[in-house]
């Protein structure tokens, strides 16, 4: 077993850190995903080919960042698993939204 110290402050760096700020990969993934889509919905709306670097730049990245949810939490691997925007998603989209017309 190794274990990797961290300082603290590098924790958040994965997420968007304290202040919220998150990934332009989140971004873009939270302005395609319309109602619950499956996963290979949301690669085919950002034309990304590669499944694993989808899973890691962008789905597990807005599931950690809680911008987004799993429609069957308990089951990750369900071939009916869906995926959401969750309030705190929906407000960052609003925000944005907001920014852009000033």
């Amino acid at each position: 077993m190794v274990t990797i110290r961290r300082k603290p402050e590098l924790a958040f760096e994965a997420v968007g850190g304290i202040t919220g700020e998150v990934t332009g990969e989140v971004q873009r993934l939270l302005k395609v995903l319309v109602g619950d889509m499956k996963r290979t919905e949301i690669q085919e709306a950002l034309a990304l080919r590669h499944e694993d670097y989808f899973r890691e730049a962008y789905l597990i990245q807005a599931l950690t960042a809680g911008m987004i949810e799993m429609t069957i939490p308990g089951k990750h691997t369900s071939s009916k698993q869906k995926y959401r925007v969750t309030e705190k998603g929906q407000n960052l989209l609003t925000k944005q939204k907001k920014g852009n017309r000033d």
